[in-house]
């Protein structure tokens, strides 16, 4: 079920995908990478079609499995979406707060950064961020 929801997701077919992921989510004798990656994959459905309380409660309860089942890498996926979402929303502080809780730094994570302090209206900052973000590129550590 969680390789046909991933297929779906490939194909540009969200709803489908939403229903299976749920079902994945929802089935506690699913594997934790299972579970903990559908998790993720609602959030990011719900966020695409403006269902943000809902995107906001799947992820957080993607971070416990996350917690729960030491998956430190979706963790740190969780925490760039709660940044991402933040952003969205405009809530800058908070966007910046959750980046700074991720154990992972890299490419995407000093864009964002970036992109924040820009849309916040602080240029010097952001500058200096777009600045990094291209030496980790440059350096072979660009990960979206």
């Amino acid at each position: 079920m969680y390789g046909s929801a991933r297929s779906l997701m490939g194909m540009g077919e969200y709803r489908r995908a939403m229903k299976l992921f749920s079902e994945v989510f929802s089935d506690k004798d699913a594997l934790p990478v299972e579970r903990g990656d559908a998790a993720l994959q609602l959030a990011l459905i719900h966020r695409q079609f403006g269902n943000y309380q809902q995107a906001a409660e799947v992820a957080q309860a993607g971070e416990k499995i996350a917690d729960e089942s030491g998956q430190p890498k979706l963790r740190n996926d969780l925490y760039f979406f709660r940044g991402e979402f933040h952003h969205m929303q405009k809530n800058y502080p908070a966007a910046l707060e959750v980046l700074t809780k991720m154990s992972e730094t890299g490419y995407r994570v000093e864009r964002l950064t970036g992109l924040i302090h820009l849309d916040s209206g602080r240029p010097k900052e952001s500058a200096e961020q777009f600045e990094r973000a291209e030496l980790t590129a440059q350096d072979g550590q660009r990960s979206f």
